[in-house]
């Protein structure tokens, strides 16, 4: 609660920057050769990035990728937006066919279009995907369909969500680390008053590490929700 406290005081005093960085670049503006007249420009631009509206938006696409991982239960979700490639054209499987659940454990698609290739491509899709998971092909009331079983969840199951989830939480945050990184070049090359700048790269810095121990804590939460096992132990 702290920290969502304080991340809306992060989001005005980031962007109450801006004037600085505008009055900063007046000053210098008579006196500069064209070469500084190029820095400047970019300066400018950095200075009007969200920047913590591009680390929302991170978050937001990690939260829809957990929504896809689920060993407990089948779900659409867990199918659909799996991508698959086909002839060189990446999509993702929802939009070669209908996807819903068929009790008691299985998720099925049927296809809009059946091929050889579109069923061996979503097939691979599904097999590769790190969950355990054997797809076959059925034909369902006249419709060709991939009919995925989900297996109960068990030990092995479950270690090899973490495993999975740990690599995409992985991913995210490294998309968080190159985002600040940006953010304090775009600081450094404002030039600004040292305090003033010093101050504003610890909140960004702060920021960061606000949005990256979120995607830690989210990852943690849906292995040990999601997976019907226990709780991770303390240090993971």
């Amino acid at each position: 609660q702290q920290q969502q406290q304080q991340l809306p005081h992060t989001h005005r005093a980031l962007h109450t920057t801006q004037p600085m960085l505008s009055s900063k670049k007046k000053k210098s503006a008579r006196t500069v050769d064209s070469a500084s007249v190029d820095t400047q420009h970019n300066v400018e631009a950095d200075s009007n990035v969200q920047w913590d509206t591009k680390m929302d938006e991170v978050v937001e696409s990690f939260r829809g990728t957990l929504g896809t991982y689920d060993v407990a239960r089948p779900s659409p979700e867990t199918v659909q937006n799996m991508t698959v490639n086909v002839n060189g054209v990446k999509s993702a499987i929802g939009s070669f066919g209908q996807v819903f659940v068929r009790p008691p454990n299985s998720v099925v698609v049927a296809l809009f279009d059946p091929t050889p290739a579109v069923e061996t491509a979503i097939c691979a899709a599904i097999s590769s995907s790190g969950m355990d998971l054997n797809p076959r092909i059925e034909n369902l009331h006249g419709t060709q369909s991939v009919v995925v079983q989900f297996p109960r969840p068990t030990r092995q199951a479950r270690d090899a969500m973490i495993k999975l989830l740990r690599s995409k939480g992985d991913e995210y945050k490294t998309q968080i680390r190159v985002i600040r990184k940006s953010w304090n070049t775009a600081i450094r090359r404002a030039k600004l008053p040292e305090d003033t700048a010093r101050g504003v790269s610890t909140l960004c810095n702060c920021f960061g590490v606000c949005v990256w121990q979120h995607l830690h804590v989210r990852t943690h939460t849906h292995v040990c929700v999601h997976t019907g096992g226990e709780p991770l132990p303390e240090k993971d």
